[in-house]
């Protein structure tokens, strides 16, 4: 199975962190410390010595973690890791009421919720979205209190009605079945190790359903960063991290502490912002680059349309010349030699607000992009109708390749192409219906960050919170000011740490290079503002600086329009 040691390459606290097999165990795992590999090292040495893969669950917050471990272990794995589950909480409770649920469920979509919920309120879309988001933050907190309000219970007894489940029972009906069904309870009495992946990010409801796991199996490995914790606003909970060793007795807690991503630069000055923030866990980060590192380049401008024009000219001039020419002869890199492509660059702003008018200055150029926002539930919706066609009118001679294209065939969207590719790798080998079933539990699972195509070469412009686990040789950040970074909501000291751990997430996305961008004015709700510059500029240290301000009349000419590579 293995041809390698699992230890090769690993330092010395990864190799820890791999081989520390008994009893609980927390991972502190700076960004850009190899947390994915080590990740997949232990399980690989878990495996190794013993352990059946179908004893180990992983537990990540997104399809696409889950998708990138998989992918990276099953060279390794082949057959041999049949029964390994690596994925979503969500995906890993909906797996278990599949299995020991005692009659078919349908899932509810939100649009269904809506509507349910308009008609228990004024019949507004105002009133049926509040109550929706008030009835979601009941669960995720597992607020058992609040579970008697008279619109809880008359939106869980129409679901009863429907036979349905919502997207945020998954977790909470999984938990009560292993706690009341027999059978289910057998089956996770076979577990022997819980993986957690980005555990600061859990709500109380995860927390619930970990502590309920724990009585099964005291190998409890939680891995995350506190200083990245970014989703507090979804019901997310600090404490469960900094608690960790109390909730789980005998937790050992272990570092990773060398960053093998970011310039030393980028990383002493993001070490400098975050140590303002009081409630997190001290601890060592390193860069162990040796390239010579150029100085955070913070540029102020006069307006937005500006900035996104600054951030087109500083990719074209590490691109090269981007012609028709070069475009059409394939050569993407330019008619000058490059180490870029378009893939190394990424432009992630803090709101979505931000994106049109950057979007617009990349059409303009030419340059390649893909845009990941909250875009392609409509698609998603179509595509799981065209995969219900088949599973109702199945045909033999299909083959799940050919279903998956007729499917996604009326989209050209790269980012669509990118999520076929994926559920085509993770069930290209089940039979067809049973991948169809599974392929739909995937997509009614779907989040808008699923769409991200790594292997497309192409600008990526997303929100930095979408940015989470990623990495570019060249980062931009515009909106560098007050009211954006940190953003206008943040108003107590809780909310402002989280503003700072969110753009500590931005700074450390980057390799080699950043960009903070700012401008003197911006357009807030169709009037012009005077904008202030960030107060996190003034909390890294000058040192790491170099200040650019570009006036009016420095603006570059505007390139005529160039084609998409899509």
């Amino acid at each position: 199975m293995l041809r390698f040691s699992i230890i090769d390459g690993l330092n010395d606290n990864q190799k820890e962190a791999v081989t520390h097999t008994e009893g609980p165990l927390i991972i502190i795992a700076g960004p850009g410390t190899g947390k994915t590999l080590t990740i997949i090292r232990r399980i690989l040495y878990l495996v190794h010595t013993g352990i059946k893969p179908h004893e180990i669950v992983g537990l990540t917050f997104t399809n696409r973690a889950a998708q990138e471990m998989r992918e990276r272990i099953g060279p390794y794995l082949g057959e041999n890791g049949e029964g390994l589950f690596l994925g979503t909480f969500h995906m890993f409770g909906l797996n278990i009421l599949r299995k020991y649920y005692n009659r078919d469920f349908r899932l509810i979509e939100k649009k269904d919720q809506i509507e349910i919920l308009r008609s228990l309120t004024d019949g507004t879309l105002k009133k049926a979205q509040e109550q929706l988001n008030y009835i979601s933050k009941i669960k995720n907190l597992y607020d058992t209190s609040s579970m008697k309000d008279n619109i809880f219970l008359k939106y869980e007894e129409i679901l009863k009605e429907k036979n349905a489940f919502d997207i945020d029972d998954l977790v909470a009906k999984a938990m009560e079945l292993i706690k009341t069904c027999v059978r289910a309870r057998s089956d996770i009495a076979r577990l022997r190790h819980i993986l957690i992946d980005e555990y600061q990010d859990i709500n109380p409801l995860q927390y619930e359903f970990i502590r309920s796991l724990y009585s099964f199996t005291e190998n409890i490995c939680a891995v995350g960063d506190l200083d990245q914790a970014i989703y507090t606003f979804r019901g997310a909970d600090i404490e469960f991290f900094l608690n960790f060793e109390k909730d789980f007795k005998g937790a050992k807690r272990l570092f990773l502490k060398d960053n093998y991503r970011s310039s030393k630069v980028i990383v002493h000055a993001s070490q400098f912002l975050i140590k303002h923030n009081k409630k997190r866990i001290e601890h060592p980060l390193e860069s162990v680059s040796h390239k010579t590192s150029d100085k955070i380049r913070v540029i102020t401008v006069n307006n937005e349309y500006e900035e996104a024009k600054i951030i087109v000219r500083e990719i074209e001039n590490r691109m090269g010349a981007i012609s028709h020419y070069s475009l059409s002869q394939n050569d993407f890199r330019g008619q000058w030699d490059s180490n870029y492509r378009f893939s190394d660059f990424a432009v992630l702003f803090r709101t979505n607000n931000q994106a049109d008018i950057i979007r617009d200055a990349f059409i303009d150029s030419g340059i390649p992009y893909q845009l990941i926002k909250d875009v392609f539930y409509d698609e998603i919706h179509e595509i799981e109708d065209r995969l219900k066609t088949f599973i109702n009118k199945p045909d033999e001679e299909k083959t799940l390749s050919h279903i998956l294209d007729d499917a996604f065939g009326f989209s050209t969207k790269e980012e669509l192409l990118g999520i076929k590719r994926n559920l085509l790798l993770a069930y290209g080998n089940f039979h067809v219906e049973i991948a169809l079933k599974k392929i739909l539990d995937e997509l009614y699972l779907f989040k808008s960050s699923d769409a991200f195509n790594r292997n497309i070469d192409a600008v990526s412009l997303m929100t930095i919170h979408m940015a989470k686990g990623l990495e570019f040789k060249v980062v931009f950040i515009p909106g560098f000011e007050e009211g954006l970074i940190p953003h206008t909501l943040a108003n107590s000291e809780k909310d402002l740490e989280e503003e700072r751990r969110l753009f500590y997430v931005g700074m450390t996305r980057a390799k080699d290079e950043l960009f903070l961008l700012w401008s003197e004015k911006r357009h807030v709700h169709g009037t012009t503002r005077e904008s202030k510059k960030s107060r996190f500029f003034y909390e890294i240290p000058e040192k790491f600086l170099e200040s650019i301000y570009i006036s009016k009349n420095d603006k570059p000419k505007k390139k005529p329009k160039q084609q998409s590579l899509f």
